[in-house]
């Protein structure tokens, strides 16, 4: 069960002997802190501190008394109630560094030329975060659509909004655009996407290197009126995307 008690540790924010004594009463039920000691292999020294800290955590409680009982709490209980701690200091957290990484970041981007972003999921975490601050327009030639539930609602949300949304992707995977047909977003694919770019706005840019497991992230208007020339030329020619019944 060490695999179970490390995950105990993490979730919990418990020391390995919290985490084997908790999971023993679960397995055992009830029992007496010599008998948690023995089948937790918890030094009879320390359990009943630890069965002290569990106890005033609410994640055991007791039966009788002379001898003391002692048994679990539900496993559903104790998990979900901090889960909600975290995600209340997590909620708590974003909403007082948001604005300030928004301010600070678009500032950055004025003074230093490029963010290097590495890794497929750096690259599409990156895009993800610059779709929120798109305004005016954002052009995406993708060969490998990766579009999520949240990602087609995201970019319908912002196209609805009076932001201009265009995606050109690889002919042959029309299938990840089509969630998009019957919305403002304007979806295509062409045999010619080879490459892997982002425009947003005016001069905000997001390009894939290589395979795409690395990414270039970097405010320049006149490289960004270079790419929107190449995007038109690949948009104009692609065929649109439309339901296998349509």
């Amino acid at each position: 069960m060490a695999d179970l008690d490390d995950i105990l540790q993490e979730v919990m924010e418990w020391g390995q002997y919290h985490a084997a004594v908790y999971r023993t009463l679960v397995e055992r039920g009830a029992l007496e802190p010599t008998d948690v000691s023995t089948w937790s292999d918890v030094p009879q020294g320390r359990v009943y501190d630890i069965l002290d800290d569990l106890y005033r955590e609410g994640a055991v409680k007791t039966q009788s008394v002379n001898p003391t009982i002692y048994v679990a709490q539900h496993p559903e209980k104790i998990i979900d109630r901090k889960e909600a701690e975290f995600v209340e200091k997590a909620t708590e957290a974003k909403q007082r560094l948001f604005q300030t990484y928004e301010v600070n970041f678009n500032e950055d981007l004025g003074r230093n030329p490029a963010w290097v972003v590495a890794g497929r999921s750096g690259v599409v975490d990156q895009v993800r975060e610059q779709l929120e601050f798109a305004d005016q327009r954002i052009d995406a030639l993708e060969p490998e659509p990766w579009y999520g539930d949240d990602d087609v609602d995201l970019l319908q949300s912002v196209s609805e909004n009076g932001c201009d949304v265009r995606i050109v992707g690889r002919a042959g995977a029309e299938d990840a655009l089509e969630p998009f047909v019957d919305s403002p977003v304007s979806v295509r694919h062409s045999t010619d996407v080879t490459t892997s770019f982002y425009l947003i706005d005016d001069d905000r840019v997001i390009l894939n290197i290589g395979r795409g497991d690395t990414g270039v992230m970097f405010r320049d208007a006149t490289i960004a009126t270079v790419l929107t020339t190449e995007f038109e030329n690949t948009y104009n020619a692609a065929h649109e995307v439309t339901t296998p019944d349509a």
